[in-house]
């Protein structure tokens, strides 16, 4: 969903659904999206990113939105 009120640049906009684009189906998995992803992952620890925190605190958010994925928000972010 774009947020047409959203106070982020452009290009991270672009950014976040181009990534969603790159979302295997659901139900299904790419070697390619979880390489990313674990990448993604494995970069913010190193970081001190909490990425569980941060999945938590967008299931939050995402609360009562069909069809909302925490996980692959946070890949796209």
């Amino acid at each position: 969903m774009l947020n047409l009120d959203s106070h982020k640049p452009l290009n991270r906009v672009v950014g976040h659904e181009i990534t969603h684009s790159l979302e295997p189906a659901k139900g299904t998995n790419t070697k390619e999206y979880t390489a990313l992803k674990d990448s993604l992952f494995a970069y913010a620890k190193t970081k001190g990113i909490d990425v569980d925190a941060k999945i938590k605190s967008l299931a939050e958010q995402y609360e009562g939105v069909t069809d909302a994925n925490p996980e692959a928000e946070l890949v796209a972010d």
